[in-house]
Protein backbone atom coordinates (compact mmCIF):
# COMPACT_ATOMS: atom_id res chain seq x y z
CA UNK A 1 0.00 0.00 0.00
CA UNK A 2 3.06 2.51 0.56
CA UNK A 3 3.39 2.27 -3.12
CA UNK A 4 0.97 4.70 -3.90
CA UNK A 5 2.04 7.48 -1.88
CA UNK A 6 4.11 8.38 -4.02
CA UNK A 7 2.65 8.19 -7.29
CA UNK A 8 -0.10 10.57 -6.12
CA UNK A 9 2.49 12.98 -4.90
CA UNK A 10 4.79 12.71 -8.27
CA UNK A 11 0.66 13.14 -10.19
CA UNK A 12 0.40 16.20 -8.08
CA UNK A 13 3.90 17.73 -8.70
CA UNK A 14 3.48 16.87 -11.92
CA UNK A 15 -0.25 18.77 -12.43
CA UNK A 16 0.30 21.25 -9.84
CA UNK A 17 1.03 24.00 -12.59
CA UNK A 18 -2.01 23.10 -14.45
CA UNK A 19 -4.22 23.09 -10.87
CA UNK A 20 -3.02 25.97 -10.18
CA UNK A 21 -3.61 28.17 -13.24
CA UNK A 22 -6.87 26.75 -13.95
CA UNK A 23 -7.77 27.53 -10.31
CA UNK A 24 -6.20 31.22 -11.22
CA UNK A 25 -8.54 31.48 -14.20
CA UNK A 26 -11.37 30.51 -12.29
CA UNK A 27 -11.53 33.06 -9.66
CA UNK A 28 -10.62 35.58 -12.16
CA UNK A 29 -13.67 34.68 -14.06
CA UNK A 30 -15.72 34.81 -11.14
CA UNK A 31 -14.96 37.94 -9.76
CA UNK A 32 -15.55 39.18 -13.85
CA UNK A 33 -19.01 38.20 -13.31
CA UNK A 34 -19.28 39.01 -9.68
CA UNK A 35 -18.68 42.35 -10.42
CA UNK A 36 -20.04 42.95 -14.07
CA UNK A 37 -23.93 43.51 -14.45
CA UNK A 38 -23.19 39.66 -16.11
CA UNK A 39 -25.60 38.03 -13.52
CA UNK A 40 -28.30 40.40 -14.68
CA UNK A 41 -27.76 39.84 -17.99
CA UNK A 42 -28.01 36.09 -17.73
CA UNK A 43 -31.68 36.34 -15.56
CA UNK A 44 -32.56 38.30 -18.34
CA UNK A 45 -31.81 35.84 -21.02
CA UNK A 46 -32.96 32.86 -19.14
CA UNK A 47 -35.97 35.06 -18.72
CA UNK A 48 -36.53 35.90 -22.45
CA UNK A 49 -35.83 32.44 -23.32
CA UNK A 50 -38.61 30.80 -21.29
CA UNK A 51 -41.06 33.38 -22.30
CA UNK A 52 -41.15 32.54 -26.12
CA UNK A 53 -44.48 34.30 -26.79
CA UNK A 54 -42.35 37.65 -26.18
CA UNK A 55 -40.56 37.14 -29.43
CA UNK A 56 -43.01 34.85 -31.68
CA UNK A 57 -45.40 37.16 -31.47
CA UNK A 58 -43.10 40.06 -32.87
CA UNK A 59 -41.44 37.43 -34.91
CA UNK A 60 -44.88 36.69 -36.54
CA UNK A 61 -45.56 40.69 -37.30
CA UNK A 62 -42.35 40.83 -38.92
CA UNK A 63 -42.92 37.85 -41.13
CA UNK A 64 -45.92 39.47 -42.59
CA UNK A 65 -44.35 43.28 -43.13
CA UNK A 66 -43.68 43.29 -47.19
CA UNK A 67 -40.57 45.03 -46.75
CA UNK A 68 -39.41 42.81 -44.70
CA UNK A 69 -40.46 39.89 -47.08
CA UNK A 70 -39.30 42.40 -50.15
CA UNK A 71 -35.51 42.23 -48.57
CA UNK A 72 -35.55 38.74 -45.90
CA UNK A 73 -37.67 37.08 -48.27
CA UNK A 74 -39.34 34.06 -46.21
CA UNK A 75 -39.00 34.42 -42.60
CA UNK A 76 -37.10 30.92 -40.84
CA UNK A 77 -38.88 30.60 -37.16
CA UNK A 78 -36.76 31.77 -34.78
CA UNK A 79 -34.81 28.97 -32.88
CA UNK A 80 -33.83 29.17 -28.82
CA UNK A 81 -30.23 30.02 -29.73
CA UNK A 82 -31.08 33.26 -31.57
CA UNK A 83 -32.23 34.07 -27.94
CA UNK A 84 -29.20 33.24 -26.29
CA UNK A 85 -27.18 35.12 -29.01
CA UNK A 86 -29.22 38.11 -28.13
CA UNK A 87 -29.57 40.97 -25.57
CA UNK A 88 -32.48 41.25 -23.40
CA UNK A 89 -33.00 43.62 -20.82
CA UNK A 90 -35.71 43.77 -18.60
CA UNK A 91 -36.74 47.45 -17.14
CA UNK A 92 -38.71 46.44 -14.42
CA UNK A 93 -40.89 42.80 -13.89
CA UNK A 94 -43.43 44.13 -17.42
CA UNK A 95 -41.14 46.06 -19.84
CA UNK A 96 -38.26 44.48 -21.91
CA UNK A 97 -35.93 45.75 -24.55
CA UNK A 98 -34.83 42.39 -26.41
CA UNK A 99 -32.79 41.89 -29.84
CA UNK A 100 -32.80 38.63 -31.23
CA UNK A 101 -31.53 37.27 -34.77
CA UNK A 102 -33.51 36.44 -37.46
CA UNK A 103 -32.80 35.41 -41.25
CA UNK A 104 -34.75 35.26 -43.90
CA UNK A 105 -33.85 32.75 -47.57
CA UNK A 106 -32.46 36.38 -48.88
CA UNK A 107 -30.83 37.56 -45.83
CA UNK A 108 -30.03 37.96 -41.97
CA UNK A 109 -30.80 40.85 -39.74
CA UNK A 110 -31.72 41.33 -35.77
CA UNK A 111 -35.39 41.67 -34.39
CA UNK A 112 -35.64 44.66 -32.14
CA UNK A 113 -38.34 44.65 -29.58
CA UNK A 114 -39.81 46.79 -26.94
CA UNK A 115 -42.37 45.63 -25.25
CA UNK A 116 -44.52 45.81 -22.31
CA UNK A 117 -46.91 42.82 -20.42
CA UNK A 118 -50.30 43.84 -19.54
CA UNK A 119 -52.67 41.50 -18.01
CA UNK A 120 -50.54 38.82 -19.05
CA UNK A 121 -50.45 39.80 -22.85
CA UNK A 122 -47.18 41.43 -24.58
CA UNK A 123 -48.04 44.75 -25.88
CA UNK A 124 -45.12 46.08 -28.43
CA UNK A 125 -44.62 49.65 -28.79
CA UNK A 126 -41.69 49.08 -31.26
CA UNK A 127 -40.85 46.32 -33.57
CA UNK A 128 -37.71 47.11 -35.83
CA UNK A 129 -35.71 44.67 -38.35
CA UNK A 130 -32.34 46.10 -38.70
CA UNK A 131 -30.54 44.02 -42.09
CA UNK A 132 -27.64 42.57 -41.62
CA UNK A 133 -26.77 41.72 -44.76
CA UNK A 134 -27.04 42.26 -48.66
CA UNK A 135 -27.52 45.27 -50.57
CA UNK A 136 -29.86 46.82 -47.93
CA UNK A 137 -27.42 46.25 -44.87
CA UNK A 138 -27.64 48.92 -42.63
CA UNK A 139 -31.23 49.88 -43.17
CA UNK A 140 -33.40 49.51 -40.47
CA UNK A 141 -37.53 48.65 -41.13
CA UNK A 142 -40.51 49.57 -38.68
CA UNK A 143 -42.79 47.06 -38.66
CA UNK A 144 -46.24 48.01 -37.22
CA UNK A 145 -47.30 46.99 -34.06
CA UNK A 146 -50.93 46.92 -34.68
CA UNK A 147 -50.75 44.10 -36.99
CA UNK A 148 -53.16 41.58 -36.52
CA UNK A 149 -53.68 42.94 -33.12
CA UNK A 150 -56.12 40.74 -31.06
Amino acid sequence: MDHHLPLAKKGWRRNRLWIISLSGIALILAGIFVVTDMPEATVNLVRAYNDSELYEKAWAKAAVDEEVIEILGELEPVDKLAILEGEVIYHDDNTVDATIRISGNRGRGRLDITARKITGNWVYSRIGVRIKSGRHKGKTIEVDPEVFKK
